[in-house]
């Protein structure tokens, strides 16, 4: 006779062992420091096949932190420069630096222009777009950088406050494409960057007002948006 296999184990199974919250978050992070190493990759390679020499490239929030950082980026890849603020002085120190780079660099232009400039306001926006127009006839790269975050708690803001943040984070994007996009599209070149934040992704506390406009900065260069709004214009995105 042939020996009989038990089929059903009887035994109680064990449940797999639950992985611990902190290794879940090690692997996230892990995670999302790749997918940021290959987005940063990227990102070098396409620009080192883009030759900017020349472009005209305006920088919104130039004054300062990201602005200025990537005002002096621009100038060292052959940008003409246009840095708009709503202080005058620190656009002066950043443009300082450029032309001092310049000294130092026969590549790099040390032609820039400065504005004081309210990027929240769109007759301030309108008047210093045409100023730049019609001094260097185009704007190639459109950064819209300039942001702002009022005060204490977005309870304790006042309406002013709550308002200058919209008017700054989300409404000047509205007014600088509408006074420069035109002339890309009649040119069939040129380029918007559109900074965000992590916070129009996830929520801060206190920083209600601010994570809304910077969600809605997130959708105002949405892939779906800037096709209808380009079409029949090619566009890379």
């Amino acid at each position: 006779m042939l020996p009989t296999h038990r089929l059903l184990d009887t035994e109680p199974c064990k449940r797999p062992e639950a992985t611990p919250a902190s290794t879940m978050s090690g692997v996230l992070k892990l995670g999302l420091a790749a997918a940021g190493v290959a987005a940063a990759q990227e990102i070098w390679r396409r620009s080192r096949e883009k030759d900017l020499r020349g472009d005209v490239a305006l920088v919104s929030g130039a004054g300062s932190g990201i602005g200025r950082e990537m005002s002096l980026l621009l100038a060292k890849a052959g940008c003409r420069l246009v840095l708009w603020g709503r202080r005058e002085e620190p656009l002066r120190r950043v443009a300082e630096e450029i032309r001092a780079l310049a000294e130092a660099d026969s590549s790099i232009m040390g032609d820039v222009r400065i504005d004081a400039v309210d990027v929240g306001v769109r007759a301030e926006v309108v008047a210093a777009g045409a100023a730049v127009l019609d001094e260097l006839g185009r704007c190639d790269l459109l950064i819209n950088n300039a942001g702002v975050h009022e005060g204490p708690g977005v309870m304790e803001r006042s309406e002013a406050d709550i308002r200058a943040i919209f008017d700054v984070n989300v409404l000047s994007h509205f007014w600088t494409l509408q006074t420069f996009l035109p002339g890309m599209l009649d040119r069939n070149h040129g380029h918007v960057v559109t900074v965000g934040s992590a916070a129009g992704v996830i929520g801060v506390a206190g920083m209600l007002d601010y994570n809304a406009s910077k969600f809605a900065v997130g959708l105002c260069s949405h892939r779906s948006h800037l096709l209808t709004l380009l079409h029949p214009h090619v566009v890379c995105v």
